[in-house]
């Protein structure tokens, strides 16, 4: 075996299998990509369109969130 072989075996079983809730996922998510600009202005939108308080994005569940996104 070579260390590229193992590694492909390794990645074959490790790939998530297709089904239909990863298949409406993909069709929910085509097309949309990430930007750190369009996720500020996302986050502005989305404060303000709903009314929320502003100091909610100090939240430690959504502060978390953000820095995965910054990761």
């Amino acid at each position: 075996d070579t260390s590229t072989g193992n590694l492909q075996h390794h990645v074959d079983k490790c790939e998530p299998k297709r089904t239909k809730q990863t298949h409406a996922m993909e069709k929910f998510a085509q097309g949309a990509g990430y930007t750190c600009d369009g996720f500020q202005f996302g986050l502005v939108k989305w404060i303000t369109s709903a009314s929320r308080p502003f100091i909610i994005v100090e939240d430690q569940g959504l502060t978390d969130l953000f820095k995965m996104l910054y990761a």
